[in-house]
């Protein structure tokens, strides 16, 4: 089961649907781009969500735009001629095939949901956490429970009996364990308030946290956890740094940027790192005189951005305004038509633009292990901030985190009234 509050997966894997009619919408890939793979781990699975139609091969017109000269390179020519530290945004200069959701990158997260069976249930609010430590029978039957990176604000956690089922927990996420140790035969109970009051949703046997903001005190997902053994984990996940990004999203009528590439990596701009005709990805056709571009900043522009508008004031986040991002929207837009100057025809009005603040876009320093691990309380970390801030790195970490919570689960009998995840 999968809890979350956005609505549908999200996290790195984020998209914007904008309504222009009934049966007409635009659509942008405002957080990851793409996915690439250098690991055979990687490459595997990339390659099986292929099969299965979750992911397409991106053909386009890829490679390096430079700002200074307005020249731009096929990444035929620039694959493997970078330095380890200089392969283009998110590693596109790597060789190897660049991959897409089928439709956006969000359905393909949604995709991978519907074909392992789990349930999704969005718009709740977890609420309170604490440990369990009575040995009373438990009910029957448990649920299985995941849980996504963007889901919930959690506030109550507590072991109950163990089930045999693994929790993912979600982004959002206030919690407080006030065991270090975990009692044989108890699990994770979860508690959500929607709004209505709060209700029990059941045991579960094991908990990943899957997202740094688990353990970011003011942040929306803010996990509060009090057991000993969990301090050490925490303090790790917390000590990454955040290298943060501007998003743009913009719609133009076609033809409006002419510009000879579909995706490249920038050079030279101290504002714009990374430029896309969104439309030319697989399954984002259209057929309605549109196009939609999304254009990701330097990590020097959002940072100067934040230090006008701080992402958290007296320990509490600070959401932007649909005003503020508005405004962002169109300073990354002028400088996008500064860059673009020799494909652009006078002053084209964009019919959409919007910005989205991408805070935890990357990390300066993962911790380089694929996951972290707390035994003890039958607990994993795992996500971009362990092995690299891409998709390829938090899919091998989720793989290592999903690994290791399924070796522990069979290493344990599951009591009579428990079901064993499939």
């Amino acid at each position: 089961m999968t809890w979350g509050r956005e609505g549908q997966a999200r996290g790195r894997a984020s998209s914007r649907e904008v309504s222009l009619s009934a049966f007409n919408y635009l659509q942008f890939d405002h957080g990851c781009q793409f996915i690439t793979a250098s690991t055979p781990v990687a490459l595997e699975q990339i390659r099986d969500w292929e099969r299965r139609g979750f992911l397409k091969h991106w053909k386009g017109r890829l490679g390096t735009y430079d700002a200074a000269t307005c020249a731009f390179k096929d990444r035929t020519e620039e694959c493997g001629t970078g330095t380890p530290d200089d392969q283009g945004f998110c590693n596109i200069l790597c060789k190897g095939d660049i991959y897409v959701g089928s439709y956006c990158m969000v359905d393909a997260c949604s995709a991978m949901y519907q074909l392992i069976g789990i349930e999704v249930k969005w718009d709740e609010r977890m609420e309170h956490g604490q440990v369990c430590h009575e040995t009373s029978a438990l009910p029957a039957p448990v649920q299985p429970a995941l849980s996504y990176n963007q889901a919930l604000s959690v506030r109550r956690v507590s072991p109950a009996a163990t089930s045999g089922q693994a929790h993912l927990c979600p982004n959002g996420l206030r919690m407080q364990v006030t065991s270090a140790a975990w009692q044989p035969g108890h699990g994770w109970e979860l508690t959500t308030e929607t709004g209505r009051g709060q209700k029990r949703r059941g045991q579960h046997s094991s908990l990943i946290l899957a997202d740094q903001m688990n353990v970011r005190k003011g942040s929306h997902g803010y996990v509060d956890m009090q057991a000993h053994n969990f301090c050490a984990l925490a303090e790790r996940v917390r000590a990454v740094k955040r290298s943060p990004r501007y998003s743009l999203m913009l719609a133009l009528k076609q033809g409006a940027i002419r510009a000879p590439f579909d995706g490249v990596t920038v050079r030279n701009s101290s504002i714009i790192e990374w430029i896309s005709r969104d439309t030319s990805k697989p399954g984002r056709e259209r057929t309605d005189g549109v196009e939609c571009w999304v254009a990701v900043t330097t990590e020097a522009f959002a940072q100067e951005v934040i230090s006008e508008m701080p992402l958290f004031y007296n320990g509490e986040y600070v959401p932007q305004t649909k005003e503020v991002l508005m405004d962002i929207g169109s300073r990354i837009w002028d400088a996008l038509k500064t860059i673009l100057q020799p494909f652009i025809e006078g002053n084209p009005e964009p019919t959409y633009l919007r910005a989205q603040r991408w805070a935890s876009a990357f990390k300066a320093d993962p911790l380089g292990g694929p996951c972290m691990t707390e035994l003890g309380l039958r607990m994993a970390a795992c996500g971009d901030f362990c092995l690299s801030s891409s998709a390829e790195g938090a899919i091998l970490s989720g793989i290592a985190a999903a690994e290791a919570i399924a070796e522990l689960i069979s290493q344990q009998s599951p009591t009579p009234t428990a079901q064993r995840a499939s």
